[in-house]
Order: structure tokens, then sequence, then C-alpha cells
């Protein structure tokens, strides 16, 4: 998103109360806007970011060695199916993530059960990859748009 049209879109995300003013500062130089969570709150949120990255790294070695079977867990894992109604996401989370940010989350994880899916049905690694390249731009897209702050006590 350009700049002038990522500020745009935030100042009229904050006119219509969807975000604070808080998370519509941007302050890291480079037009991402700063979401500030408690330590439980981004605790969380980095967790699943780790995670994602760890599942996208079996995910490409068991193509690679035609090993389906972690490929399909490690994508499952990440997916809406499994993670719906996670107990661990803090209660207090859900109110501070932007749409923007939720659409990239719920997105993902959609994408994560159609790969999942899609390893179990391929004869090979090309189609498969595809797709989790697909999936990856919205890690690409969400983390050019947002960084994780701390809030301000």
């Amino acid at each position: 998103m350009n700049t002038k049209l990522g500020l745009l879109l935030r100042a009229g995300l904050l006119c219509a109360g969807t975000l604070s003013a808080e998370e519509v500062a941007i302050d890291d130089g480079n037009g991402r806007t700063a979401l500030a969570l408690t330590p439980p709150e981004k605790a969380y949120v980095l967790l699943q970011m780790r995670q994602f990255v760890e599942s996208i790294q079996i995910i490409v070695a068991g193509l690679a060695d035609g090993d389906k079977a972690p490929a399909i867990e490690a994508a499952a894992a990440r997916g809406l199916k499994r993670n719906q109604n996670d107990p661990a996401f803090p209660s207090t989370l859900g109110a501070k993530l932007p749409q923007e940010w939720k659409q990239f989350g719920g997105s993902t994880r959609k994408g994560f059960d159609a790969l999942a899916d899609a390893i179990s049905k391929s004869e090979d690694a090309k189609q498969p990859l595809k797709q989790l390249s697909e999936v990856m731009k919205n890690c690409v897209g969400c983390h050019a748009s947002y960084r994780v702050a701390d809030a301000k006590p």
C-alpha cells in the first residue's frame, strides 16, 4: 500500500471508529501502522508469526523431499479449521485488530487449509508451492502494513 493511500485509509478508519488514535500512529519511517499491544497480546501475536514461519519451512522441506505427511500436517496446523476457537487467543486482542489485519489473517488461515488439501492430492510439488506463494502474499502484505508495538501503560 503506498504511503498516501495508507494514511488516507487509516485516517478514514480512525474517523469511522475502527482504529484508535494510538493504533493509527505511524512512527517507524516506512508507513506501517503500529498496533499497540499488551505483553500477553504481543507474545501471542509473535508466537503465531513464528509458528507460520516454522510451518512454511516444514512444508517446503517436505515438498522438496517428497515427504507429504509433515507438509500436510504443518499446513493443517496453521489453518482456520484448527485455529478458529483458539483458547490461547487473548480476549482483549480481537477488538484491537483492524479489519484489514483480520482479513489478512483469515485469508492466510483458509489458504493453509486449502494448501493441506492440495498437498494431499498433488502428484508433485509445483502446484502446492504456487499455493504457498499465494498464501505468503498475505504475510508480506500484513508485514508491510503493520508492526507490533508495546501498549503504553
